[in-house]
């Protein structure tokens, strides 16, 4: 065990709140999101997902394929 480290667990609600919640400040995160929606970019969504995690909750990430898959499903409608 690592010594001053804490493992965080997000559900995917907490994850996709701070998606939306960067997508509704920051457009040019919007347009990206809005790419990588249509072009199907698994690599560039889990990207864009761990960037908005991060930088609105301030915690590092792992984003696995049912949370794409979830983000993709809410955020196309």
């Amino acid at each position: 065990m690592r010594t001053g480290w804490t493992q965080h667990v997000l559900t995917s609600d907490e994850i996709i709140r701070a998606v939306e919640q960067r997508s509704r400040e920051d457009a040019d995160y919007r347009r990206e999101l809005a790419h990588a929606l249509r072009r199907r970019d698994e690599l560039e969504l889990e990207r864009l997902i761990k960037n908005a995690v991060l930088k609105m909750l301030g915690i590092p990430v792992e984003v696995t394929f049912e949370v794409i898959r979830e983000i993709r499903r809410r955020l196309r409608g």
